[in-house]
Parts: structure tokens; C-alpha cells; sequence
């Protein structure tokens, strides 16, 4: 029998009974060709590539556009040059903890605006210079935007947004300003598509247009008021023309949204996901990046304050599922943070920042460690019935790809872990470890025999690589003899 929901997406319920399906580190793919045999498998996330050191402390941001690359870690903000891989210090910023936000105005002034730790400051792409703190008519200032000529600013704990002097984000004007009227909440984070201002408040977002008036630029553009807020102003992610973010509306139930062209979202999170996000200790630390590969569109989002070991869930755009990323913790033995904070494209390259040690990797498929560190890849596979028969499992047999041993070292003659669950993911036990074969031996099958008396209907299987190898799964094929009748 062939398990064909193997390759899937996490969906752990709030009864393990009922659903405990887990994917880390992995994702699935599905072959759209009328006709094709083999049409959905399991591959291996991008492990963390090596770029360069940081300071040892947190990077907070990335920012790319037209040959210029930028990265904020700690207070320090560098200019990478990617061919290089090296970094060349600019100056700092006041580092309060949170990620900072990016602007360019690109030749129209030459300017990458940076804010963070409640400071403007910007960078001089002609002269090469940073600036010093820009004199602002306001205090508290969180994300910056660019649109038509101007900067604007959202305003912490407060409903208003800010504009600057066309082409100039060293000059802001004491009655330049927007506030948003047509609500009464304030202003998490702001955001730009399609020619619009989007602003996304505690309770609702709308959007903003362009009417030309020079003393009020910005107008509300009628009828995209939507009631429904954000989060967290980290909790708010562009790609293409598609926003998500981290949302909630006047209930406080918090879930991942996503829309495009206007306001109104559609609920992209599960079930398991809310749960997941309303266990957390607080949201205000959730963070967000997304980033495309080998054809797949991804939006993590992190939530540091999770009690749960994993703390970061993915949703692959392409496929509409989620699966989680983590890193491990060898001496514990347990998923830990995903490393990855900041994003940016630069040269087909994913570059991203360490969380904790401010080190700077790129997201490769070809990498199967995280700098260096194990990268544990796991599949808590679907129930194979709901069926309250018993069985003998003679045999399982992981199809995947083989013989993708390395040289030497650990993953020379690369394993994977079988473990089993006849209490519907209560307790596991090992089956032990089958082979995917050294390197060349193509033929090598990975199979696990004699895996005793199960009921149906309890029993979950889990896959577990370690091994620093490419990850190919197709499937599991079960053999079973039929038990001893009903329970």
C-alpha cells in the first residue's frame, strides 16, 4: 500500500488523535502534468550557507536595490558587497531590539532611508555617507515607505502618517501629515502596491491615493476600508503586488491573512496555526520574511515568545500549505529558533542574518546544515486509517532518493530514522535506522521489517533525517498481514 498523503503539510490538531501531521524542514511539490506517474514528493528546505561574520549580535534588516545592499546587525549598519562578501561599516543606529525598515528614492535623490530604535537616518548613495539623525516634527517613528516622489512614515501609537519633501527624507515639514479619519485606530504599519498607500491600523486597514494636491497630497481612496487590523508592524510582508500579515480584528483573534488590489483578506492560516499563534506569550516580537526558490513563493512568520519548540511556520504560496523550519539543539535534543531574521535578493542569492549572532548566511538547496550545525529534516506522516482494525506491519520502505552519501565524515553512508506510534502520537519508540545508500549506490532502499501488531486507526508513522544529505522523499509503502479482527 502506498501512503499517499505522505507528502504533505503540518497539521497538528488539538487532539493528536484526530490529526498530527508535521512537517520541519521539509516541503511538498506537486507535478501539474496531465498523465505523469509521479506527481507529488517531499524535499528538503534551504539550509544556511555561510556568507559573513556579524558582530555577535542580531541582524535586524536587509535592504537591495540597484546594485546597493544594505544590512543593519546590532546597532551597526553595513554596506555588503556581494562579490565579495564583505562588509563595509557606514555608521549606526539606536538598536531597541526590533527590526529596522528600508526606503529607497533611488536616482531621484540618491537616498536609502533607514529607520530604527525611533531614529531616520540616510544613507547617500552618490557621497557614500550616513547622515546623522534627521530632525523629525514627531518622535516615534516605525516603518518608512516610498511612493510617488515622497517618504512617508507611520507615527508609533498614533493614527498619523507623515510625508516628506518630494525626493528629500531629510526634510519633513511640522504640517505634513495624514491621519486616518475614517477610523479610529492607530497605525501598526504601512506598506506600498499597486500606486497605494496601504495602512494597516489595530483594528482595520485601508488605503491612500496620490490626488496631486500639494499641501494634502494623500487621500483616503473611498470604500477599501476593511475591518480587519494587524499585529505588529514586523508582522506585515510584501511580495509582488500580495500582502500578508499577521492580522486580528476586533474579537483579538489573531491569524494570517493575505490580500491583493485591496484591503479585503482572505484567511490563509489553519486551524493548528491560530492555535498555535494564540498560545504564544505575547505577538509583539512575531516577525516576518518571505522569499522565492526553485519555484515556491514563502512566508515565515517567527514568533520568538512561542512555548512550543518549533517557533516558525511557513506558508508556501504555491503549494497553500504550511510546514515549520528550525534549527536544533543537539545538546537537548529538541527543535530551537530558525537562525533566519531579514531577507533581501541580490544576485539570484537569498541572503538572511542570524537571529542571535548577527552572522550572515544565504538560504541554499544545495547546503543540508545550518552553518555547519545538523539540520534535522521530520515527517509526522497522516493516519494511515480510521479504521479500528488491527494489523501486522510486516514491512515499511521509504522511497527516496539514494545513494547521495558524501566522501567522508558524518552523512558518508547516510541513514534515516523510522519511529512509530500505536497510541495516536502519545509515545513513540524507534524502529531503527534504514540505509540511502554511500555515495553511487543508487540502488539502495531504505526499508524497516517486522514492526509488530498495530491498530490502524492509532497508528502514526514519523521519518527522521540527519544526515548532512539532499533530501527526496516520494513515499512510504506499507505491506501489512490483517490482525486479529476488531478491538
Amino acid at each position: 500500500m502506498l501512503l499517499e498523503e505522505f507528502n504533505g503539510g503540518a497539521y497538528q490538531a488539538l487532539s493528536p488523535t484526530l490529526a498530527a501531521d508535521m512537517a520541519i524542514n521539509i516541503f511538498a511539490e506537486t507535478r501539474r502534468v496531465e498523465g505523469a506517474k509521479k506527481t507529488r514528493w517531499t524535499l528538503g528546505t534551504p539550509g544556511l550557507k555561510f556568507f559573513a561574520t556579524g558582530d555577535g549580535v542580531e541582524c535586524r534588516g536587509w535592504f537591495s536595490q540597484d546594485g546597493r545592499t544594505v544590512v543593519v546587525i546590532g546597532e551597526n549598519i553595513y554596506e555588503a558587497t556581494i562579490a565579495t562578501a564583505t562588509l563595509t561599516l557606514l555608521g549606526t543606529i539606536p538598536d531597541n531590539g526590533e527590526p529596522v525598515s528600508f526606503a529607497s528614492n533611488g536616482q531621484g535623490g540618491d537616498q536609502i532611508a533607514i529607520v530604527g530604535g525611533d531614529e531616520l537616518k540616510i544613507f547617500d548613495t552618490s557621497t557614500n555617507t550616513l547622515s546623522a539623525a534627521i530632525a523629525l516634527p514627531f518622535t516615534g517613528p516605525v516603518m518608512i515607505v516610498f511612493l510617488d516622489a515622497y517618504f512617508l512614515i507611520n507615527q508609533r501609537n498614533s493614527p498619523i502618517i507623515w510625508f516628506s519633501a518630494l525626493e528629500d527624507g531629510t526634510s519633513w515639514d511640522a504640517l505634513d501629515f495624514i491621519a486616518r479619519s475614517g477610523t479610529s485606530d492607530n497605525v501598526v504599519g504601512i506598506g506600498v502596491s499597486q500606486n497605494r498607500l496601504w495602512t494597516f491600523g489595530t483594528r482595520s486597514t485601508g488605503l491612500f491615493y496620490d490626488a496631486g494636491d500639494v499641501d494634502t497630497p494623500f487621500l483616503p481612496y473611498p470604500g477599501t476600508i476593511t475591518q480587519v487590523g494587524a499585529v505588529t508592524p514586523w508582522g506585515i510582508m510584501r511580495r509582488s503586488d500580495i500582502f500578508t500579515w499577521l492580522a486580528q480584528d476586533g474579537t483579538g483573534t489573531p491569524r494570517m491573512v493575505k490580500a491583493s488590489g485591496g484591503p479585503a483578506p482572505t484567511t490563509i492560516s489553519t486551524p493548528p496555526i491560530e492555535q498555535w499563534l494564540a498560545n504564544c506569550t505575547t505577538l509583539d516580537t512575531a516577525e516576518m520574511l518571505t522569499y522565492q526558490k526553485a519555484g515556491h513563493t514563502f512566508v515565515a512568520i517567527t514568533c520568538p515568545d512561542s512555548p512550543d519548540d518549533v517557533k516558525t511556520y511557513v506558508w508556501d504560496e504555491t503549494e497553500e500549505l504550511w510546514h515549520a523550519r528550525a534549527g536544533w539543539d543537539q545538546s537537548h535534543g529538541r527543535f530551537t529558533r530558525w537562525a533566519a531574521r531579514g531577507c533581501a535578493h541580490v544576485d539570484n542569492l537569498v541572503l538572511v542574518g542570524d537571529a542571535t549572532t548577527g552572522d550572515l548566511y544565504t538560504l541554499d538547496l544545495e547546503t543540508h546544515s545550518d552553518n555547519g550545525a545538523l539540520l534535522v529534516r521530520e515527517r509526522t506522516v497522516p493516519y494511515v486509517s480510521d479504521s479500528n482494525q488491527w494489523l501486522f506491519l510486516d514491512q515499511v520502505e521509504l522511497v527516496a532518493q539514494a545513494g547521495v552519501g558524501l566522501v567522508t565524515g558524518q552523512g558518508s553512508d547516510p541513514v534515516v530514522e523510522l519511529r512509530i506510534s500505536r497510541d495516536a502520537a502519545a509515545t513513540w519508540i524507534s524502529a531503527g535506522f534504514a540505509r540511502l545508500g554511500a555515495m553511487g549506490e543508487y540502488a539502495a532502499r531504505s526499508i524497516w521489517r517486522r514492526l509488530g501488531r498495530v491498530r490502524m486507526d492509532r497508528l502514526v508513522l514519523k521519518i527522521r533525517q540527519t544526515d548532512p544529505v539532499p533530501c527526496a522523499w516520494l513515499g512510504l509503502h506499507l505491506r501489512s498481514t490483517p490482525g486479529t479482527g476488531q478491538l
